[in-house]
């Protein structure tokens, strides 16, 4: 991912797991030189982080190989020796400085960096490959943020925001949980009062930060979005709110006001010309990567009295803008399945998982132990899950726990459903 896309490159940072520079080493001021010319900064930017220390060797995107990633700590600015060298960062910041002034080529002089227009790579398996035969990681409740007096401990938790989940640490699933307020606003938090801090309180204030991190990375892997109706408790008793209940049209509206409907696959897409969507995607399967690329999947985290009353007179998701969590295969509307516990509902992830199903798992539990939390992510990932739901999105470099997707860049093949030549980097890598 080119920092440079990042919004007034004040988050030019890089994770190792999107990093894909071979041959770079943060001890090598040529490196850093480097570095600094990829972020673009300009004068006014002097204090841009940059991330990382350490790249590892990770091959080049053209040659279908993936990446096993590495831990990064952070360097900035003022971190940086450039032993001896009186290049100073404004002179670094100009637009017009050209490689041959820093050193750096024997390019003719009238060669100067510019910046490049936005495009999407290629990937040459778009035909073939599909949305169940990727792994890719996610996140649970991603939106939250601690409270300043946690009543519990899963609580106790921050998330970075959606755009950094997305650039930095390779997101690709995310979970909200959806509110009405009373003047008619959905927003986006856990529970009121008790647990109510959110990153983006708004729910049209989530859709547009994903919708402009999705414009400016044109090609990424399909994004899911998991929508729970969370308003158990939403009586007007904690806060000013009421049940979703008969509101399903405002929620699909307001995705309406940000995304038009090419950007979104429909249960009727997948369905074409079937009754199910079972049959569908047993006689089709998913749609293709080429068809799917910049593009995103909502669905109804329900499996009760919202998901009955969304399937009023369309029993098999007819004219619906949403999927919905299935709960067996021989529902009509089956196509994606929350199973929260991949390690103890392993065979039945792999039975969902081989039967053409998307599936989504919690991988750690913000109250659980180091070691329960990695042994979990591991039977995760085996298992054959399509999307990882992480709290713990976030790169750690003390060695404790955080949320992965080895050798994804970001998205890894499916072990259980990809086809042979199927690569990480086939399946996305933003530069």
């Amino acid at each position: 991912m080119a920092p440079g896309s990042l919004s007034g490159y004040d988050r030019a940072m890089f994770s190792a797991r999107n990093a894909q520079a071979p041959g770079l080493r943060s001890s090598s001021p040529l490196c850093l030189l480097v570095l600094l010319l990829a972020v673009g900064c300009g004068a006014e930017d002097s204090d841009v982080v940059l991330v990382p220390a350490t790249i590892s060797d990770a091959p080049s995107p053209q040659d279908g190989s993936a990446s096993d990633g590495g831990v990064v700590d952070e360097v900035s600015a003022d971190d940086v020796d450039l032993e001896g060298d009186d290049t100073s960062f404004d002179a670094l910041a100009t637009d017009s400085t050209s490689l041959v002034d820093l050193g750096l080529s024997d390019a003719p002089e009238d060669v100067v960096m510019t910046d490049a227009p936005v495009t999407a790579p290629e990937y040459p398996m778009d035909d073939s490959l599909r949305l169940n035969h990727m792994q890719a990681l996610g996140t649970h409740n991603s939106y939250h943020q601690q409270p300043q007096a946690p009543l519990h401990p899963s609580h106790k938790y921050t998330m970075p925001s959606l755009t950094d989940q997305l650039e930095l640490h390779g997101v690709r699933q995310f979970e909200w949980d959806l509110h009405l307020h009373l003047d008619g606003q959905l927003e986006i938090f856990h529970i009121p009062l008790i647990d109510q801090v959110s990153s983006c309180t708004l729910f049209l204030d989530c859709l547009e930060e994903t919708r402009a991190w999705s414009d400016a990375n044109p090609g990424h892997a399909p994004l899911v979005i998991w929508m729970e109706l969370k308003d158990d408790v939403d009586t007007g008793v904690l806060g000013d709110y009421v049940p979703l209940a008969g509101h399903y049209d405002e929620v699909e509206a307001t995705i309406l006001e940000v995304f038009e409907p090419a950007r979104l696959l429909t249960p009727d897409e997948v369905r074409g010309a079937h009754e199910t969507l079972p049959a569908a995607l047993e006689a089709e399967g998913w749609p293709t990567l080429g068809a799917l690329r910049g593009r995103l999947v909502f669905v109804f985290l329900e499996d009760g009295a919202h998901r009955d009353a969304y399937l009023e007179g369309s029993p098999n998701l007819e004219g619906k803008l949403l999927f919905v969590d299935s709960d067996d295969p021989s529902q009509g509307f089956a196509g994606f399945f929350k199973i929260n516990n991949a390690q103890g509902d392993f065979d039945l992830v792999q039975e969902r998982v081989s039967a053409g199903f998307i599936v989504t798992s919690n991988v750690d539990d913000v109250d659980g132990t180091q070691e329960g939390n990695v042994a979990k992510l591991a039977a995760s990932l085996e298992s054959g899950t399509h999307f990882l739901s992480t709290n713990y999105p976030a790169v750690k470099t003390d060695g404790s726990y955080y949320g992965e997707i080895p050798g994804g860049a970001p998205v890894r093949c499916n072990p259980l459903t990809a086809p042979a030549k199927c690569t990480a980097n086939a399946l996305e890598y933003l530069q």
